[in-house]
């Protein structure tokens, strides 16, 4: 499995999020959110973003 660098192990979710960040050469934290967040992409996004997420 892959992880975020300097972080632990993470889930699937937070490594395809991970990976797009990479492609798009942009922080984790700078991701931007399409709505509806589902409550299981709430949990993750404040796992991996805990100041907040951007949501378009």
């Amino acid at each position: 499995m892959s992880t975020i660098t300097g972080k632990a192990p993470q889930g699937i979710g937070a490594t395809l999020v991970q990976a797009l960040a990479d492609d798009f050469g942009c922080q984790i934290t700078d991701v931007s959110w399409s709505t509806p967040v589902s409550n299981a992409g709430q949990r993750l996004a404040a796992r991996i973003s805990p100041l907040g997420i951007w949501i378009s």
